[in-house]
């Protein structure tokens, strides 16, 4: 699915296909933006979530071996 305003007037043959025929997928620019700035988001979300729970456990050890 394409949003109307980038297909607005836009009549697509079978012959418009055939270059594309090769591509797992063909979206528009402004969707692989959206789609590279969620991904961005979620891996950086996951390695923040990774790095405070070491720096959890590295507390609770630093804690335990001062004890």
């Amino acid at each position: 699915n394409f949003d109307d305003d980038e297909v607005k007037g836009v009549k697509v043959q079978e012959s418009d296909n055939e270059m594309y025929k090769n591509f797992n997928i063909v979206i528009s620019e402004r969707w692989k933006n959206e789609i590279s700035e969620t991904l961005f988001e979620a891996v950086n979300q996951d390695a923040d979530k990774s790095e405070q729970k070491k720096r959890a456990k590295q507390k609770i050890k630093v804690t335990v071996d001062e004890k």
